[in-house]
């Protein structure tokens, strides 16, 4: 063991009678935490599900944990409660929450608080690659050394390893997946649809008001590659328009031609190292943030078409029945260098796109389509937007009313 390992033993035994008292303590069922990614950001379905609650469900003290002041004023200026992570409130918060709500892991909210809670697993989207216990599995050899330092941390760190009592899923398809990423027995899985996904179906976002105002009637075309890294879990920058026959004044043509407008956002590991840069192709082309739109799926709600490659968010569109283009420009080197498939990638069924060229050809000639039928129910067992009001119930049925 290193100094490291040393001194993170040592804080957790300081903290284990405290995480030991919390199994006896009492929690209230109607006080829910929510957070996402560590605390850091406010987005994704733990959001959606904390928004839905406080608007629909009075009867429940929501309040969302963050690490961020940033957000810590954005929530509690809309009127909703959110409370510092490290605070001395919002620790006590979470040890007497009887529900968590994460989205990437239990230190989305103050995990040595959580003993005796129920954690609610909302993820962030259905995994195409292995992700969570089978990532780690691939990535580090199991040696005798490494099976016994995992044994001591659940002992001296045990928060570290909650078993999440409910995960939620888009269908019967995903649910040996999730068992086999989280450890967990197939009655953890709840098939309800993710949260985010009912923004599909209410409304649009600013940003999709705003692309109407300039031109009336555009069909507008989102595209989102997805994260690239390898077998080890380093990132690579990608570059969708480094080559792959990219062609800017076709691209530009074809969209002004059909009144288009392609609409880009890049993973964000591509623009924090400087991947993704495009030369102006028109003004029809337009590259997008996090600060651009209200809610990514209520912007994506307002599109007409998406092109991605191998991100879960195909499995969220396609149950709006709008058009897809799967462009897996790299496949060979993404299969070859990143984590393994857990199915077969033909699985996903869309129009396919092997360049720019094929893509312009497709939407010169109108040729993109809905993915099939069968493919949509094989990945979601509902195509509406009540999963928000179905999380909620299988919650009180599960843990409350039980």
């Amino acid at each position: 063991m290193n100094g490291k390992d040393i001194l993170r033993a040592f804080a957790g035994l300081v903290s284990l009678p405290a995480w030991c008292l919390q199994r006896v303590a009492r929690r209230s069922p109607s006080l829910w935490v929510f957070g996402a990614w560590y605390g850091n950001l406010y987005n994704d379905n733990s959001r959606a599900m904390f928004e839905y609650v406080c608007d629909n469900h009075p009867e429940i003290n929501a309040v969302w944990i963050t690490s961020s002041e940033a957000v810590l004023g954005e929530i509690n200026a809309a009127g909703r409660c959110a409370l510092l992570k490290g605070s001395r409130e919002g620790r006590r918060t979470c040890r007497r929450a009887g529900i968590a709500f994460v989205s990437t892991a239990a230190d989305d909210v103050c995990e040595k608080e959580l003993n005796g809670c129920k954690v609610v697993m909302l993820w962030h989207g259905c995994p195409i690659k292995i992700v969570g216990n089978d990532a780690r599995r691939f990535m580090v050899k199991n040696t005798l050394w490494k099976r016994i330092k995992t044994a001591v941390r659940r002992i001296v760190v045990p928060w570290e390893f909650i078993r999440y009592d409910m995960v939620c899923s888009l269908s019967e398809f995903f649910n040996p997946i999730f068992c086999s990423a989280f450890g967990i027995r197939e009655e953890v899985n709840a098939i309800t649809g993710l949260p985010r996904n009912d923004a599909l179906f209410e409304g649009c976002d600013r940003l999709i008001k705003s692309l109407e105002e300039r031109w009336s009637g555009c069909t507008k075309i989102v595209y989102l590659p997805t994260f690239r890294d390898t077998a080890t879990g380093e990132g690579l920058a990608f570059n969708p328009f480094a080559g792959f026959g990219f062609d800017a004044e076709r691209l530009g043509e074809v969209l002004e031609k059909n009144n288009m407008v392609l609409i880009y956002k890049g993973h964000f590991y591509d623009l924090q190292h400087g991947a993704s840069k495009v030369n102006a192709v028109s003004e029809r082309f337009v590259c997008i943030s996090d600060r651009d739109y209200d809610s990514l799926y209520g912007f994506l709600g307002g599109t007409d078409i998406l092109i991605t490659d191998y991100s879960s968010v195909f499995f969220d569109y396609i149950i709006t029945g709008k058009k897809v283009i799967l462009a897996p420009f790299d496949y060979d080197d993404y299969i070859r260098v990143s984590r393994p498939f857990y199915f077969d990638y033909s699985l996903m069924e869309a129009t396919r796109a092997k360049d720019w060229n094929a893509i312009c050809d497709i939407l010169s000639s109108d040729g993109a389509r809905p993915a099939p039928q069968g493919c949509i129910s094989r990945f979601n067992a509902y195509t509406d937007a009540g999963s928000r009001e179905r999380v909620y119930r299988e919650v009180i049925m599960r843990f409350i009313n039980k």
